[in-house]
This record gives C-alpha cells, structure tokens and sequence, in this order.
C-alpha cells in the first residue's frame, strides 16, 4: 500500500491524477492496492482519495475495477466516511453489476442511506439510483421500497 500514499502525497502537492490512469492500467496490482487503501483506516485523505480514484477508473475504466466488486461493496456496507461511502455507492453504479451475495445487505443498507438525513445528498442520490437497479432486477422490492419512504 505504500505505492497508493506516496501517489496520493504526491497527488496532494500536485492535485494531478494520474493521466488517463495509465499507471493503473499499467499496472493492475495498483487498482488492488487502492481499493483496499479505501476501505482502511488509515487518517484523512488516504482513504477519501483512494475511493475517488476508484471511482474515476470505475467511471472511465469500469473493467479495471470490477473483479473487485466484492471488495467495494464490502467497503460501502462497512466504511463510516461521508467520502468513501460517497465514491464507493459511485462505484457501485458505474460497474455493469455486482455479486448477489450481499443482495440482502446491500439493499438495507442503501434504504437506510435513502432514508437517513444524516447521509450527503450524493450519497442519498446514489443510494436512490441503486435502489431503482434492484427494483428493476427483483420488482417485488417495489412495494418495500415505496412504503419505507411513506413512513
């Protein structure tokens, strides 16, 4: 992980990332590094940055950061940051799909994205976006869906 905080230290004094993601693309084992630099615990801005450029790559790159999936859903179920949680629902939107293993987790947790003030309005939009690509895979949701957002 040392490769990601020296990038993003120098990302810090520059605020360049790395052009078109080639050094990614170069090297793959860095995408792994970065994601799991998201989903530490180490002090701000590792964790924050390193979820942004997972997003970016998710965004530009979707293929470089998809076998990955699991990882960034586990991040989005566990991680407290208002920017990670923010760049990992991101993520999960712009990746094709993602493992039914944590169907179940996956969706409490954005309803109670969804419904919780406390969370950014991105976040919340997110969660929103998510929420409508489980109702479309599983349409039984819907009704679960629309009555937690009445009460």
């Amino acid at each position: 992980m040392e490769n990601i905080i020296d990038l993003i230290d120098l990302y810090k004094k520059q605020k360049s990332f790395p052009e078109k993601y080639t050094l990614f693309i170069e090297q793959p084992t860095l995408v792994h590094e970065l994601i799991c630099c998201a989903g530490s615990n180490l002090p701000y801005p590792y964790p924050a940055y390193s979820s942004w450029w997972v997003f970016h790559l998710a965004k530009n790159r979707p293929a470089s950061v998809s076998p990955y999936s699991d990882e960034i859903l586990k991040i989005f179920l566990s991680h407290e940051h208002p920017s990670v949680m923010r760049n990992m629902s991101a993520t999960l939107l712009a990746i094709p799909s993602f493992s039914s293993f944590y169907e179940g987790n996956v969706f409490d947790r954005l309803l109670f994205v969804f419904l919780n003030h406390e969370f950014k309005v991105a976040t919340q939009v997110n969660a929103f976006y998510l929420l409508n690509r489980f109702i479309s895979e599983f349409p039984e949701l819907r009704d679960e869906v629309a009555s937690a957002v009445e009460i």
